[in-house]
């Protein structure tokens, strides 16, 4: 059997123990390096001690679920949620946000294009003689000349997503989906379907993009130091800005769009952008804040933004983190599919387009937009798993309203309010009593109905808006976790 001793000696002395044969130099060094090793130590201990106390300060996360038909509205109030958690992100990304803005260009000028060839081709019956259009050779050489748009379009669509192989066709290329990425204090795109759906905006951390290569990150978001080259479709764009802008203007074009009912609106809303061809264009454009809330990205399925959000009075701040789920527009994401996973939901943002009252779906023209809006909330206030979910309306797209009632009376096409006046703040009030009505009688319980006339491309009043919103959020959070 093993014999042990047993001394009062630490064995561990032996090895922190200074040499036998330290000279005095060396032992002043020792020391100072132990001083700066303790400094070092406690100053971790104190940032860690630090980080802990605010994290028991802060509110808890604050979950919120965005709703509502294809082009509501929902990525433009995903960017006003960026703009408030961090400026600093859209002065990173202006030049990314450039590609997608000169993309909405690009395929806006391709739906003109795409009916230029139709009528060459001798594809069109003219019922109504007043509403011929004849092509003239002006038009005809410019259509020619702006052909380079369609390898343009693919080429943007590679570059904003990478790895993608645009496919020629005309048709995949127009419904190509992005996807918003809101990492770090990026907010850039990826392909919906090329990774992690959690997209998070918080100060301070890496500058990175998620699946990319470091060459593919530098491409996306960094331009490319004043060099053009011809197979940069930036600068191709350039090149052919004058006959864009020639082709936008001619009359011809313009009649056009008036009988055809073109939906140039579909990427560019009133020809926000077409008729700021020449700043566009022009090399090195980096696009104002609005620029960015009017760039068009449909998206699809459901991704989760994080967000750090800042609530309360001066001089009494809390930083809370909120975490925004964006539910793509398509009609198939009915309530019983996502429902189960966002039962302890804080609240849904449901936006309604109320401008869009002439329109019909794409994917089904016999339905009206703003009925199936109203179908919609319906069912998400009479859907049993939300019944404790606070239901945020926003009544979107007012501007639009207001610049359409002036050429199409609401009461012709709503048959319910005919007898009355088409102005804005009737027409308004009218579909705000409408949807209060529905969330009235048909909540399974009883609960408060908030509702907001917006317009999420006004950053200042929108800004207002979401600010309330998320101070009443927080409150709500906070009296649920018995922190107030």
């Amino acid at each position: 059997m093993p014999r042990h001793s047993f001394t009062d000696r630490d064995p561990l002395d032996a090895l922190l123990a200074p040499p036998p044969d330290e000279t005095p130099q060396e032992r002043e060094k020792r020391i100072a390096a132990e001083v700066e090793a303790k400094r070092v130590s406690d100053e971790i201990d104190a940032q860690l001690n630090r980080e802990c106390e605010r994290e028991k300060r802060n509110a808890p996360a604050v979950r919120v679920l965005l709703l509502g038909q294809s082009e509501s509205g929902k990525s433009t109030t995903l960017k006003n949620f960026q703009l408030i958690s961090s400026a600093k992100a859209f002065q990173r990304e202006r030049p990314m946000w450039g590609n997608v803005i000169r993309l909405n260009v690009v395929k806006a000028m391709l739906m003109i294009l795409d009916i230029l060839n139709q009528l060459q081709a001798g594809a069109e019956t003219w019922e109504d003689e007043s509403k011929r259009i004849e092509l003239t050779p002006d038009v005809l050489m410019l259509k020619q000349r702006l052909a380079p748009l369609y390898q343009v379009e693919e080429s943007f669509v590679a570059i904003l997503s990478p790895g993608f192989k645009a496919d020629k066709s005309r048709s995949k290329l127009r419904d190509n989906v992005f996807n918003i990425n809101v990492n770090s204090e990026k907010f850039g795109l990826t392909r919906l379907w090329g990774g992690n759906n959690v997209r998070e905006s918080i100060d301070g951390a890496p500058d990175v993009i998620d699946h990319t290569t470091d060459g593919e990150s530098q491409e996306m978001t960094q331009p490319r130091s004043g060099r053009a080259t011809n197979d940069d479709p930036a600068h191709v764009l350039h090149m052919l800005a004058a006959d864009m802008i020639a082709l936008w203007s001619h009359p011809t074009v313009k009649k056009l769009i008036r009988v055809r009912d073109l939906k140039v609106a579909d990427v560019d809303r009133g020809g926000y952008f077409l008729d700021r061809l020449e700043t566009i264009t022009y090399p090195g454009y980096q696009p104002a804040d609005e620029d960015i809330l009017r760039a068009r990205i449909k998206t699809m399925g459901i991704s989760e933004h994080r967000f750090r959000l800042k609530t309360g009075p001066m001089g009494n701040l809390t930083t809370s983190e909120w975490r925004v789920f964006d539910v793509g527009g398509a009609r198939s994401m009915v309530p019983a599919a996502w429902a189960p996973y966002f039962d302890d939901i804080d609240a849904i943002i449901f936006l309604a387009p109320i401008s869009c009252y002439d329109e019909t779906l794409e994917e089904d023209p016999t339905v009206n937009r703003l009925e199936d809006s109203m179908k919609l909330w319906r069912t998400i206030c009479e859907t049993p798993l939300l019944k404790n979910t606070d239901l945020i309306l926003f009544l979107n797209k007012c501007d639009v309203m207001q610049e359409k009632l002036r050429v199409v009376p609401f009461s012709q096409h709503v048959v319910s309010y005919k007898g009355r006046d088409d102005d804005f703040e009737g027409c308004s009030n009218y579909l705000k009593r409408k949807f209060g009505q529905v969330h009235k009688s048909h909540s399974p319980q009883q609960r408060p109905f908030y509702c907001h006339m917006t317009s999420v491309t006004d950053t200042k009043s929108t800004h207002a808006i979401l600010g309330n919103v998320k101070d009443l959020l927080v409150r709500k959070n906070l009296l649920n976790s018995h922190l107030v």
